[in-house]
Parts: structure tokens; C-alpha cells; sequence
């Protein structure tokens, strides 16, 4: 297999990931910081 042509690929495979994986991101990182925050009250 060409190597180029199966890192392009990868790229735009993660280009296409994207946009779904950056609200999944937001939505992990904001329940961290809620319990660190709880956390932190609670303490």
C-alpha cells in the first residue's frame, strides 16, 4: 500500500471526525470541571 496515499486518507478521515469529536470533547471537559468543582465544595 502507498503510504502517502493512506496518511492523506487518515487525514481527511480525521477532518471528517472533527466536528463530531470536538462537542464530545467540550461536553468531557466540562462534566471534569463540574466535579472538580463539587469536589472542591464538598472537601
Amino acid at each position: 500500500a502507498d503510504i502517502t496515499l493512506m496518511i492523506g486518507y487518515i487525514s481527511d478521515f480525521l477532518t471528517d471526525l472533527t466536528p463530531l469529536l470536538l462537542p464530545i470533547v467540550a461536553v468531557g471537559v466540562g462534566i471534569f470541571i463540574f466535579w472538580a468543582i463539587v469536589k472542591a465544595i464538598k472537601s
